[in-house]
């Protein structure tokens, strides 16, 4: 048996989400993210993809034994100095609901490896913080 002497808590953070239509950025949004280092994908609901005007992929992904819609987008995270990329996102509202009433958005661990993100947790979530490594300027 394995014991937890604490319980670690969610973290949310603010990012910008864009969609992307024909290589172009279309609508932006700052949304609210659950930060799910066991999401594979960034993942985001039908409406949230609708306002963001971008296009789905051709192609299709399965995702706990369900077949679901990706749509190119602009993911950054510059209020925590991360960087933009430009990655396929989840289109699902059964999967987006898994972030709680609190966020609009998961955010993925595709996401948070490009970026060589790091989540420092905590029991105490004043002490919990989200890190970007900076990229070397050339």
């Amino acid at each position: 048996m394995c014991y937890h002497p604490y319980d670690i808590g969610d973290i949310y953070r603010k990012v910008r989400i864009c969609g992307i239509d024909n290589g172009r950025k279309r609508v932006c949004a700052l949304v609210t993210a659950l930060f799910d280092t066991g999401s594979t994908m960034s993942v985001i609901g039908t409406e949230l993809a609708r306002r963001l005007g971008g296009s789905l992929l051709p192609r299709a992904e399965t995702l706990e034994n369900r077949q679901v819609d990706l749509m190119l987008a602009s993911v950054s995270a510059k209020e925590l100095d991360c960087g933009e990329r430009r990655r396929p996102v989840v289109v699902d509202d059964y999967l987006a609901e898994k972030a709680g009433p609190r966020a609009q958005m998961i955010l993925g661990s595709d996401y948070m490896q490009g970026t060589k993100m790091a989540l420092l947790l905590s029991d105490d979530p004043k002490r919990e913080a989200v890190l970007c490594r900076r990229r070397k300027s050339k």
